[in-house]
């Protein structure tokens, strides 16, 4: 006779019952995060995280599994741990054993898809908070009524904040905002073009549940 394997580990089931890193009391359309850290003498990611907490708007077992995860890997550790962490680390985090998955197979992929969401909402927060300590204030609220010339005016003012984190990188070049696309050119700006989707949806849309900006890169 033979048994149906988990369709999680029982760590992943521990993360569960506790939610030891959840906001209490919080309604959200959109993941929402508390981040103390203490600030490094040198690059924002080298502030080490104290504490991380989130709010979660989608009542789903698995984002929740990989929301404490993330929240209880990233303790202690520097802003840039979160910037470079991986899907298969959280996932090898979570196993009982070594050699035994902690999500059964039907999991696998859409695992991979939450927790890519999970750290692009969690890298654009950091992000904006990091923009906003520095003086920089982005309004994008109206980007639907928003002219080409002005839309092509605020993302730069974007990109500049962002260039500002990160001065010793070669430069992020915006091509065109036309309607609700983004076209960039990327020169191996360290930033993957999924997370600064998530940042200038955050910023015109912070209140929709989907994402209508889409980036795109370009030679």
């Amino acid at each position: 006779m033979t048994t149906e394997t988990p369709i999680f580990s029982k760590r992943a089931q521990k993360l569960l019952t506790e939610k030891a890193f959840a906001q209490t009391d919080v309604r959200a359309l959109i993941f929402q995060w508390k981040i103390e850290y203490n600030c490094g003498p040198q690059h924002f990611q080298t502030d080490k995280i104290l504490t991380l907490q989130y709010s979660n708007p989608v009542n789903d077992d698995l984002t929740t599994v990989l929301l404490e995860s993330v929240c209880k890997l990233s303790q202690g550790k520097m802003l840039q741990f979160l910037f470079q962490l991986s899907f298969r680390e959280v996932e090898n985090f979570l196993r009982d054993e070594n050699h035994i998955p902690s999500f059964g197979a039907e999991l696998e992929t859409r695992g991979n898809e939450v927790f890519i969401s999970v750290k692009n909402a969690l890298l654009a927060e950091i992000l904006l908070t990091k923009m906003n300590e520095l003086d920089f204030s982005f309004d994008l609220s109206s980007w639907k009524k928003l002219s080409l010339p002005m839309k092509n005016k605020l993302v730069m003012e974007v990109f500049s904040g962002l260039l500002t984190l990160f001065p010793k990188e070669k430069k992020l070049e915006l091509i065109l905002a036309e309607g609700d696309t983004v076209t960039v050119k990327k020169n191996d700006f360290p930033l993957e073009l999924a997370v600064l989707e998530t940042l200038l949806n955050r910023l015109a849309f912070e209140k929709e549940t989907d994402s209508p900006l889409k980036v795109i890169g370009t030679l």
